[in-house]
């Protein structure tokens, strides 16, 4: 449960964050996307069943402040989600035994 209001809370800083104070700071027009960060950070951190999550409801909340039609943005940020976790279980498992190696003695 706190997990779920972490993540809620996150991603409503975020999306304020880019709308209100990221949009001046731009650089030749380009404004980072924070919430597709937010999205592959949590996906290689815990998971792609948690960045698909928190992927499909960032995109749920840009779609329905920003979107034409409901759910582009949501199946967009999910996918992001789903590949980073997928990815980072296949390109760094290698990683993560080579330290289970290591810290057995």
């Amino acid at each position: 449960m706190k997990k779920v209001l972490a993540y809620g809370g996150m991603i409503l800083l975020f999306v304020l964050l880019q709308c209100s104070f990221f949009t001046h700071l731009s650089l030749a027009d380009v404004v980072p996307n924070l919430l597709i960060i937010l999205t592959a950070s949590i996906a290689i951190i815990n998971g792609s069943l948690e960045g698909c999550l928190v992927g499909f409801f960032s995109g749920l909340l840009l779609d329905l402040m920003f979107g034409p039609y409901i759910g582009m943005y949501a199946f967009g940020y999910l996918l992001c989600g789903y590949l980073t976790g997928i990815g980072n279980r296949i390109f760094y498992t290698h990683l993560f035994l080579q330290q289970e190696l290591l810290s057995i003695r």
